[in-house]
């Protein structure tokens, strides 16, 4: 998305939506969009750091994914709700005791 085309996100997409800087990291410049009374501001809050800017439809889910992407191409994708702080891990308890 960019200045000239932002009318279309919530036609194409509905809400809530995300929105994402492109050049973006570890969830910095992504930001979730519930209403089209706050879209304005958000849209132009990314727009003032980047030319353009990812829209996509929000999906809810329980888990809470992360994927690393080098070099264009996925090199991990895990769920992050399958995995217990390390504090909780059995092998970290056996040697508190």
């Amino acid at each position: 998305m960019h200045r000239d085309n932002v009318k279309q996100i919530v036609p194409e997409l509905g809400l809530p939506c995300v929105l994402k800087q492109p050049d973006s990291s570890f969830s910095l410049g992504v930001v979730k969009v519930e209403t089209e009374k706050e879209l304005p501001a958000k849209v132009n809050g990314l727009l003032d750091k980047s030319e353009l800017i990812v829209a996509q439809e929000f999906l809810p889910t329980e888990f809470d994914w992360r994927v690393g992407i080098l070099d264009r191409r996925r090199c991990l994708s895990r769920n992050t709700s399958w995995f217990r702080p390390l504090a909780d891990h059995p092998a970290r308890r056996r040697k508190a005791k």
